[in-house]
């Protein structure tokens, strides 16, 4: 007596699928005798067994999210507002059976599946075009503790996303110039620009400053543009806010321990969707087997993080 398939719309039963697994013949003979398509043949050919399992997840794999981590979920959309695929890169370190399929459900069911577009100027942002590495946005991040107020200095390059941060208690010209010195330094690829915000840190009244003068040495050009709107999506300014927003320290050393850790976990194992899911510093290592001049050394022995820059005297990082 044949056993038929399990499946309604099965084709195939026991001995049919027996036969095809002891058949020297090609999958498109045996397609063409019994009817069925030549993938259904292969799948035979390669199974261990002629039983027809059932279709659907398997037991003991939990595909579903539970309260806790849909609640995890929803906290870090809000406070990050990543796109989707940055954050289901970022949540798969703790939460490994997370879909990018149920990620999107769980966000829209919570209304917030959709980030605000950036707006900027009264019209909306075109996309971003294609840039080479060089061109650095750099910012100036103010830090309350219970000991006062603690100045960030950070750049990051557009291309490659990769951050670079440095805290100092000047917050002048002096400091913007004193970080740049030392991010000269550290930078594998050669600096094009360097676009900074309209503040009193890169800029002075009436003259060239003395971080627009050591740009000039360099053979930098130094841009400086209007604060974006709190909506664009500027890559320095949404750095800035994360480290504003969600770092709150007890002490000067505690935020220099709190740096050192978050640095290379951003550069070195987040991956972002506008690069096609590398992390910053793959993106580095990969324009640098593209375009080696554009590098002064090899980034693979050379680039640094936070944990590995000078340390100025006054800054305790």
């Amino acid at each position: 007596m044949e056993t038929r398939s399990i499946r309604a719309d099965g084709r195939t039963t026991t001995e049919v699928r027996r036969a095809i697994r002891e058949s020297p013949e090609s999958l498109l003979v045996l397609a063409r005798r019994y009817g069925i398509n030549p993938k259904t043949v292969a799948k035979w050919k390669k199974r261990d067994s002629t039983d027809d399992l059932p279709t659907g997840p398997r037991l003991g794999k939990p595909r579903r999210i539970t309260a806790d981590e849909e609640e995890f979920i929803v906290l870090f959309r809000e406070h990050t507002q990543l796109p989707l695929d940055d954050c289901h890169y970022a949540l798969q370190a703790r939460i490994p059976h997370l879909t990018r399929s149920s990620l999107h459900r769980c966000l829209a069911r919570h209304g917030i599946s959709r980030l605000a577009k950036s707006f900027e100027g009264g019209e909306f942002a075109d996309p971003p075009e294609a840039i080479p590495v060089g061109r650095l946005n750099i910012d100036r991040a103010t830090i309350l503790s219970r000991k006062g107020e603690h100045f960030l200095f950070s750049a990051i390059d557009e291309a490659s996303r990769f951050a670079f941060v440095e805290m100092t208690r000047s917050t002048g010209p002096k400091g913007a110039a004193s970080f740049f010195a030392t991010l000269l330094k550290v930078v594998p690829f050669r600096i094009e620009h360097a676009i900074t915000f309209d503040c009193d840190a890169f800029a002075e009244w009436g003259q060239a400053g003395s971080f627009t003068r050591l740009c000039h040495e360099h053979g930098i050009e130094h841009l400086r543009k209007p604060r974006p709107h709190p909506w664009a999506q500027d890559p320095v300014a949404r750095l800035g806010r994360t480290i504003q927003d969600s770092v709150t320290v007890t002490s000067e050393a505690y935020l220099a321990d709190l740096l050192r850790e978050f640095l290379p976990v951003y550069n070195f194992r987040r991956r972002f969707k506008s690069l096609s899911g590398r992390t910053p510093f793959d993106f580095v290592c990969h324009a640098w087997q593209k375009e080696p001049s554009r590098f002064l050394r090899d980034p693979h022995h050379l680039i640094v993080g936070l944990e590995t820059m000078p340390r100025p005297a006054m800054s305790g990082i």
